[in-house]
């Protein structure tokens, strides 16, 4: 909400928080920080009550009308004056609480990399490395720190400081939560960019002034100084931009078991991810058999003589991502035999034995210089949806016990 046009402005927000709320209902959390705008527009502006209260309510029925007009399904009825909302859309709301519970005894699958998980290291690390990338991260830091210590001086540091205050709060509302997934963040990254920027100002200011005492030409060693940083923040991106200049691991995967595999084996894959062989474009003319093993049960003698079962007559068994292996070692108490099964798998210590991996990780390559960060402990929702490790193993003997 601007200064110079706070009508317009007041308009333009409204209706664009209402267009956000359409999308994802978690974009409530934007609220406070336009609400402090506002206000701090009244103010500034020295507005009399009456204008005060037309320009808050214009906001609120402006954003209310765009919100129905883009999202229609979330209220009872077509009613435009009746803002009730809609039963299932709640109801929804609360089956997916009740399917995140963060308890021994929820099973459902996608909840079990939570359980054991320090979501606060979680989320702190795991936006550093993989949602900003360690140089923007730090130049993030070095901003936010110098609009803080700034704030006493400068009148104009101000909206900055109400901003940080609510990127901190956010953060570490999100960071507590049961799932914080990487993807619940992005509402905050747009202000980490300003801050970034401002990093990036006060390091090249700085040098500029750290050079100017001891060189009587500055420019020539500031310019070089703005060369290098702007490589190394151009690591990261290239980096990660790698991922998707190749093929996705699943399809070289799927490629490559349509030109190796015998026709009519039988793929053993798990519940909860994706069956290996892909379509192709290229199938030599062959076709497989399929099945999944029940990973996600719970640890039963019944599971088991189901697992062996489908083990023993299998030919081979595709770990098409980490999200199995991945999330259930984490919780050895929940499933002490999946656990000590997979730890025998891995270190191939069964009749299944490891023939391929396909992956893509984020890479920086220079001729035969290479430089990769091997991410399959990142969050599940960037690694099993987005570039997942792919395990070929081969069943080596068909006649015995496998575990």
């Amino acid at each position: 909400v601007g200064h110079d046009r706070p009508l317009q402005n007041t308009i333009l927000s409204s209706i664009f928080f209402g267009l956000a709320l359409s999308c994802k209902i978690t974009a409530l959390f934007i609220l406070p920080l336009n609400l402090f705008f506002l206000i701090k527009t009244v103010f500034d502006k020295r507005l009399s009550l009456t204008k005060t209260v037309f320009i808050v309510f214009l906001y609120f029925i402006l954003a209310y009308f765009t919100l129905r007009l883009a999202d229609p399904y979330l209220f009872q009825n077509s009613n435009i004056f009746d803002p009730a909302i809609s039963k299932l859309f709640i109801e929804n709301i609360k089956s997916l609480q009740n399917m995140t519970v963060k308890s021994i005894d929820n099973w459902f699958p996608p909840m079990v990399q939570w359980l054991n998980k320090n979501t606060v290291q979680h989320s702190l690390v795991n936006n550093v490395v993989f949602g900003l990338g360690i140089p923007y991260a730090i130049l993030t830091i070095v901003g936010i720190l110098k609009v803080l210590l700034s704030f006493p001086r400068k009148r104009e540091s101000r909206p900055m400081f109400a901003i940080i205050f609510w990127v901190l709060g956010f953060f570490t509302y999100q960071s507590i939560q049961v799932t914080p997934t990487l993807r619940y963040f992005i509402i905050i990254y747009p202000f980490l960019a300003i801050f970034a920027a401002f990093g990036i100002k006060y390091l090249i200011d700085y040098k500029f002034k750290l050079i100017g005492k001891f060189n009587s030409y500055p420019k020539k060693y500031s310019y070089f100084f703005i060369f290098i940083s702007v490589c190394i923040l151009l690591l990261w991106p290239i980096m990660f931009s790698s991922i998707y200049s190749n093929k996705n691991s699943r399809v070289e995967a799927s490629e490559w078991i349509y030109k190796n595999l015998p026709s009519n084996s039988l793929i053993l894959g798990e519940s909860w991810d994706d069956a290996l062989p892909l379509s192709v474009l290229n199938s030599y003319g062959k076709q497989f058999t399929s099945d999944q093993l029940p990973v996600f049960d719970p640890d039963s003698p019944e599971k088991w003589q189901k697992i062996n079962d489908m083990l023993m007559r299998s030919d081979y068994y595709i770990l098409s991502s980490n999200r199995g292996w991945g999330s259930i070692m984490t919780v050895p108490e929940k499933y002490p035999l999946m656990s000590k099964f997979y730890k025998l798998l891995l270190n191939d210590k069964l009749q299944y034995k490891k023939i391929n991996e396909f992956t893509s990780y984020p890479k920086f390559q220079i001729l035969n210089f290479k430089f990769q960060i091997k991410d399959s402990w990142s969050d599940e929702g960037f690694t099993v949806y987005d570039h997942p490790q792919v395990l070929i193993l081969k069943n080596e003997r068909h006649s015995s016990k496998t575990f």
